[in-house]
């Protein structure tokens, strides 16, 4: 028998991955108007990867829980 319930874990590292994403797509939303106002370089330089990067260890996380018998 589990100590936790897997449903649980899984709601939380849902809210977890869409917490980390929140920033990033709101940053590649301000990166695309200032690319097209500005240009390009400018849009490149703000930093995205490691919101990225944790919501996708979740994610890992979360397949791996979900595959325990």
């Amino acid at each position: 028998m589990n100590c936790f319930d897997v449903d649980q874990v899984l709601n939380v590292l849902f809210s977890e991955i869409r917490k980390r994403l929140d920033e990033p797509s709101r940053v590649a939303k301000a990166a695309e108007a200032c690319a097209a106002a500005v240009g390009v370089g400018e849009g490149v330089t703000m930093e995205i990867e490691q919101p990225i990067y944790e919501a996708g260890r979740l994610h890992d996380a979360a397949v791996l829980l979900h595959r325990l018998p």
